[in-house]
């Protein structure tokens, strides 16, 4: 029943309006860029189709050359340059043991400890929601400062956390974009981090991404059989989306790569990046990670899968 209550945009609507607090960083947003409608309307990247459509600074270069000569390029470290490099050619990032192994138990016990006393719960999709909103500990991981200074060199705007998921178990879930669920206007102001919290390998359902996937055309709303109308958001507008990818993988002939770990090793990826959960082959086996969603200051946040804004406390925002 509340799944199918969830098909409706109104429920939407009335759950915006109830949190007009969360949404309201995005008024001057709408009066910059001539949007004429509520905030608490649906919303989807039909809305900002007449609109310029600017890209983070790397994703507007071409060729290699020309990303060595950019100013932005010029001014970076030594080590971000490299960074640059292979964020430009392949859309990710992986760092080798980046917490050490007391900061992993640190971690793995914050997250038993939140879900023991129920600031926190797991849902039957295998996720814990905003686990960092309710532990100091986790607060400070997700704002570390290497991380948000390399994420924001790379887009070219300050990134500030807006959500984290922790997993028990793998989340075997099929290919996808994250921009489809947590999309930004202008495009692209979307970073995300996963961190393996223990050993993975192929038995427990590994991390799985495509290189280079992060420079395909977007896949919004209107590029597949969405299921929707005017009133409602399709029953089945995720799955169709991920046969869509599914599509697009093959017709790019991409080659699957895994992210097999030691725990405290740390992907940072593409808004555009395609990449999912591979299955589970040992079900005892568990998948302990924690998966952090940064969006650029200063753009608009929204859910283009059911055409919603984000929901962002103003003291995160800000």
């Amino acid at each position: 029943m509340l799944n199918w209550l969830r098909t409706f945009k109104a429920s939407y609507v009335l759950n915006n309006l109830l949190n007009r607090s969360k949404i309201a960083h995005n008024k001057p947003l709408f009066q910059k860029y001539n949007i004429k409608r509520p905030l608490s309307w649906p919303i989807n990247s039909t809305v900002f189709s007449h609109l310029p459509q600017p890209r983070p600074w790397i994703d507007e270069i071409k060729t290699l050359d020309e990303l060595k000569a950019h100013p932005n390029f010029l001014k970076m470290t030594h080590s971000h340059q490299e960074h640059a490099i292979h964020w430009f050619e392949k859309g990710y990032l992986i760092f080798r043991e980046f917490f050490n192994q007391e900061e992993v138990e640190e971690i793995n016990a914050e997250v038993a400890s939140l879900l023991s006393k129920g600031n926190v719960n797991q849902r039957k999709n295998n996720k814990i929601f905003f686990a960092y909103r309710h532990s100091d500990l986790l607060g400070k991981l997700v704002r570390r400062k290497e991380l948000v200074d390399l994420m924001s060199a790379l887009t070219g705007k300050r990134m500030l956390p807006f959500q984290s998921l922790n997993f028990i178990k793998g989340s075997q879930q099929r290919a996808h974009s994250d921009s489809i669920h947590m999309t930004t206007y202008p495009m692209g102001y979307l970073t995300a981090i996963w961190i393996a919290l223990e050993k993975v390998d192929d038995a427990s359902g590994p991390l799985f991404y495509y290189p280079g996937s992060h420079r395909l055309p977007y896949v919004m709303n209107h590029d597949f059989e969405h299921g929707g109308n005017r009133y409602q958001i399709g029953s089945q507008a995720n799955a169709h989306y991920e046969d869509k990818i599914e599509e697009v993988i093959q017709a790019n002939n991409f080659e699957k790569a895994y992210f097999y770990t030691e725990p405290g090793d740390l992907l940072i990826w593409h808004a555009n990046l395609i990449h999912g959960g591979d299955p589970i082959r040992d079900k005892s086996r568990t998948r302990k990670s924690m998966v952090v969603h940064y969006f650029g200051e200063d753009v608009i946040c929204y859910h283009e899968l059911t055409q919603r804004l984000a929901l962002m406390p103003t003291a995160e925002y800000h």
